[in-house]
């Protein structure tokens, strides 16, 4: 028993000095990150001053965060962080609320009866293919949907920090108030594809259910989390045919709404009316927590109304991009002072920056075309970052060759169109190979802030 014990200590104490080792030898090369430049379009010195943040990490112990100042080589530097435990790379978020109905879903599993109907309401469509299957091992049926449910049944989850505290977030399937709340009627003319396939030896069985093309609710949420037991959300009402569905039983009709769990039984209501005819495209809450920002399609104009949140008025409606009906919004984009809106378009993509004061009225401040060859466009929306200063958008952007990453975008636009684009390798990236990533052995983006970037004043 000692000399296990002994042993145990040797080999612990060499496995730090490999570590130490691994740290000097990393160490000593921890500054020696080098940018490089390629043009992509338009010229350099449009970028000059702009300062980009590029955070690396390998192993989930070394972490490169390094500065690069565009058109002042000597202004680069790199921080470099050696850690025995692993990085901490992930920050708590709260989804908010997402609903959908019963379509466009897969299932693994047995196919017991239970007692509470509450349950997935995908199982009684299983369960019913399933009764017919005999021998055989798969059977596919197309099913009136109205022959099950009188009102769509709904789905999904919601995430709030109370729930969580309390622990766990309900399933939306057994959440009455929202069930109950949201009853829209099933057509009768709705149709859904229902597979099922059986697994004689282990009775597994593995489903899925597809709404018939053109057929029913065409269901998706837009959600944001105001404070520990708050949900502002809105939903889509249209069928896959642009059809509005029968809103007419939910109680103030179509809207924003307010799911409050403060207390029992949760709080649900309409607190901010919509014509039916109105699409919803984004929702948001400002960066200082007093207004939802919302934006919406209403006829061939698309629009940002600005909305109080303790009073639920609308403080502004500010028209954005106008003869917009066949358009839609790729990607929005928000910080504190500004946010960016992509707009699908033909024949190229558009965009648009809307400045927020702290005070005063949100103004368009930039519109334009998106370069088709802009590799800053084509990023990872989560990882992509900007900057606007009042006459100039900048944006960062992952560069990656297949799945690898290789480095950054950087590109410049003002009012007069795309000023700058170019590509930017890390030596960090250079060589790795370009078929496979490993997170042990390959250099990733952070997925907390991979990229930053900060505009010099207009």
């Amino acid at each position: 028993m000692r000399k296990s014990l002994i042993l145990t200590l040797i080999l612990l104490v060499l496995a730090i000095g490999g570590f130490g080792a691994a740290h000097a030898a990393v160490n000593a090369q921890k500054d020696a990150v080098v940018i490089t430049e390629t043009t992509a379009a338009g010229d350099p010195a449009a970028a000059e001053g702009v300062r980009v943040q590029l955070r690396t990490k390998c192993a989930d112990h070394l972490l490169w965060e390094t500065h690069y100042a565009a058109g002042a080589p000597d202004g680069t530097y790199t921080d470099f962080t050696f850690s025995y435990r692993t990085l901490q790379d992930s920050e708590e978020s709260y989804a908010g609320l997402d609903l959908y109905t019963v379509w466009n879903y897969s299932y693994g599993g047995p196919l017991r009866e239970t007692a509470d109907e509450r349950e997935k309401p995908h199982l009684k469509l299983f369960r019913d293919v399933a009764s017919r299957l005999g021998d055989a091992a798969q059977r596919t049926e197309t099913l009136a949907l109205r022959d099950y449910y009188e009102y769509y049944p709904l789905d999904g989850y919601l995430d709030l920090p109370a729930l969580r505290e309390n622990g766990g977030t309900p399933l939306v399937a057994e959440y009455e108030p929202i069930q109950s709340f949201f009853r829209i009627p099933v057509p009768e003319d709705v149709r859904v594809t229902v597979t099922v396939r059986r697994d004689s030896e282990t009775q597994y069985y593995a489903c899925a259910v597809n709404a018939v093309p053109g057929s029913g609710w065409n269901l998706w949420t837009n959600s944001v989390v105001a404070g520990d037991d708050t949900v502002y959300f809105a939903l889509g009402f249209r069928t896959e045919n642009g059809d509005i569905v029968d809103t007419s039983r939910i109680p103030g009709g179509v809207g924003i709404y307010r799911l409050s769990v403060a207390e029992e039984p949760a709080r649900l209501e309409t607190v901010f009316p919509l014509d039916p005819a109105v699409q919803v495209s984004d929702l948001h809450l400002s960066a200082d927590g007093r207004r939802l920002l919302l934006i919406t399609l209403e006829g061939d104009t698309y629009y940002l109304t600005v909305i109080d949140l303790e009073t639920m008025m609308a403080l502004q409606k500010l028209p954005v991009l106008e003869d917009a009906a066949d358009s839609g919004v790729v990607c929005a984009y928000y910080q504190d002072d500004f946010l960016m809106l992509q707009f699908y378009a033909e024949p190229q993509h558009q965009f648009v920056v809307i400045a927020a004061p702290e005070t005063g009225d949100y103004a368009v401040a930039l519109r334009g075309d998106v370069d088709a060859n802009d590799g800053a466009w084509q990023g990872y929306e989560g990882s992509t970052a900007m900057d606007f200063n009042g006459e100039a958008l900048v944006i960062a952007a992952p560069w990656y060759e297949g799945i690898v990453p290789r480095g950054f975008w950087l590109s410049v636009y003002g009012a007069d169109g795309l000023r700058y684009s170019g590509r930017y390798a890390s030596s960090l990236m250079a060589d790795q190979p370009a078929d496979t990533v490993s997170s042990d052995h390959t250099c990733m983006f952070t997925i907390i802030n991979p990229l930053s970037v900060c505009l010099p004043d207009a």
